[in-house]
This record gives structure tokens, sequence and C-alpha cells, in this order.
């Protein structure tokens, strides 16, 4: 499966380009892997990652900067409300 993901995040950039920064992007492509994959959103106040299988992933494929700030999205530190309300501007 590993391999399908990295396929569809090379096809989303070679058909989205990159998305800016601080433009929704990240979650937005988080949606996007989750409705494809599933997994899970993760987020710092800055960045949203996804995990898939024991992995995470962001637009540039296997994310490896993983650390305690971040915080899963629906948990106590950022509810689905709150993510909601963050980025309903973008989406």
């Amino acid at each position: 499966m590993e391999n399908k993901i990295h396929t569809f995040i090379a096809l989303c950039r070679k058909t989205f380009g990159r998305y800016e920064e601080h433009s929704g992007g990240c979650y937005k492509f988080h949606l996007l892997l989750k409705s494809v994959f599933g997994g899970i959103g993760f987020y710092n106040g800055d960045h949203v990652i996804t995990l898939i299988g024991g992995v995470f992933y962001d637009i540039d494929g296997e994310f490896l900067g993983f650390d305690r700030e971040y915080h899963k999205i629906g948990g106590k530190h950022y509810p689905h409300k709150y993510m909601e309300d963050k980025f309903k501007e973008y989406l």
C-alpha cells in the first residue's frame, strides 16, 4: 500500500502543484489522503500530516519530522470543531 500512497502523492503534486504556505493546503491534502487511504491527522499549530499504516505523510511524501508538538486531530488539543473553524476559509 505504501507504493500506492507515494504514487497518489506524486500524482497530486503533478496535477495540482505544491500548495502555498499558510493556504490550508496541508489540511486539504490530509482530507484527500484520509478519504482515499484512511488514516489519522496530526497538527502542530502550523502543519497537518497524516498517519497511514504507521507512516506519516504530507505533500512531499513520507514525513520524518514528527515530534511531540504534533497532536491528533480530533483529540483534546485539536478537536474536529477547532480544525473546521480554523480552516473553514480554505475549504
